[in-house]
Order: structure tokens, then sequence, then C-alpha cells
């Protein structure tokens, strides 16, 4: 009888992956956002597709996630800055106020920061007739062209140099697509009323490393 061997010792555990239930209001960036999990990695492990859809009750499963750290609540309906992080970006340097133009002229709706009503504004809503034409800010390529973030509607997203990315909400039309680049005061989209909006208008962010600023410190008023 071969000499017995004492059992080598058991390695660390390989993580398990987690589950998450789908409820009214997710979408698969809020997901990312409350469990830690790369949007990209659960789609994968769920075999998801852009636009990624989502449906009430469906259970998805979160690589890498354990049990407990999925059923935490889920946190707010996903924003702009839940795409923007999906976008490398270099060091921020300073620029010249003229690196942007205002993408559209019309009568300013909406002021950055918190409302009278509590409310977070992360850019600037301006109002203008549907089919006024939304320009490029600045140079850049197009990083995200849908409407799965609830609320925005039609939206754009614009990557620049230094970090910089530029939002575009609300449109009627999208005239260009992901992977394009574009041109300061290039036409991409036209003024529409998509998503929640009351009336006919562009909401405009800029993000720079993900921070929101107040595109009027950077451009002077509209």
């Amino acid at each position: 009888m071969p000499p017995s061997r004492a059992a080598a010792p058991a390695g660390p555990a390989a993580p398990r992956d987690g589950a998450h239930v789908v409820k009214a209001g997710d979408t698969l960036y809020s997901i990312s956002r409350a469990t830690g999990a790369p949007v990209d990695a659960i789609a994968r492990a769920n075999s998801l597709g852009a636009p990624y859809s989502l449906r009430v009750g469906q259970t998805l499963r979160i690589p890498g996630a354990s049990a407990a750290s999925v059923s935490i609540a889920a946190a707010p309906d996903a924003d702009v800055g839940d795409l923007a992080r999906n976008v490398s970006y270099g060091a921020p340097a300073s620029r010249p106020r003229s690196l942007f133009d205002w993408p559209v002229q019309g009568r300013m709706i909406g002021s950055f920061g918190l409302s009278e009503a509590g409310k977070r504004n992360d850019g600037v809503n301006i109002a203008a007739p549907v089919g006024t034409p939304v320009r490029a800010a600045a140079d850049g390529e197009v990083v995200y062209r849908g409407s799965e973030l609830e609320g925005y509607g039609n939206l754009l997203l614009v990557k620049h140099d230094d970090g910089f990315v530029t939002a575009y909400a609300h449109n009627d039309a999208m005239l260009v697509k992901k992977g394009d680049r574009v041109r300061k005061g290039q036409v991409i989209a036209k003024v529409g009323q998509s998503g929640s909006a009351k009336e006919p208008q562009l909401h405009f962010e800029i993000r720079q490393n993900l921070k929101a600023i107040d595109p009027v410190a950077l451009m002077g008023s509209l």
C-alpha cells in the first residue's frame, strides 16, 4: 500500500458570481455602479447586446461579485457620467476658453447646478425650435449614440482631448454614429423633444475626467 499523503491545503476559493434581479428603473449602467462590475463584463456574462434592454424580474449574473455584494439597493438611474466612465482619459490640461463653442443658439431655460427645487443639473438646457442644427462644440470622436439613459432621449457623447466629453441630449435626429470623427461646428444632430423634455430643447453637458463642468464657466454666457 503506498504511503498516505496529507491532503494539499486548499487554495483560495475562486470568486463566485452573484445575481441581481432586475427591478423597475434598473439599467445595465445603474447595476454596474451598484455592484462594481464593469458594464461589458455583465453584458458578456448574460449574452446581452447593445442597447442592453432589460426586463423587470430578469435575473442577471454579476461576474466576480458575491450574493451579498449585489443585494444592495439599486443605485439611482444612470446618467451621462456612467457612460463617460467607459471612456479613456488623458491628464487634464489648461485650455483657452475658445476650446468649445456653444452647440446651439437659443434661450437658456435650465442652468448648471442645483435648482430651487433641489434638483441637480449637470449641464444646461437651451430652448430652440425642433430641427435647429446642433453643432459639435469641439473636434472629437463620437463615443456614444443611443437612447437608453432614462430621461435623456436621443443622446450623443463626443470625446475630446484632455479628458473632455460633451453630451447632447433630447435630440430629434442624430446625424453621426459611434466612431465618427467630428469637427468643431459640424452639424451632428437636430434639436428635438425626446426623453423627458417638456419643450424642444438641447441638454448640453461638458465633463472633464467624469466631473461635470458649468459650460458658462468655459464659454461665457450664451
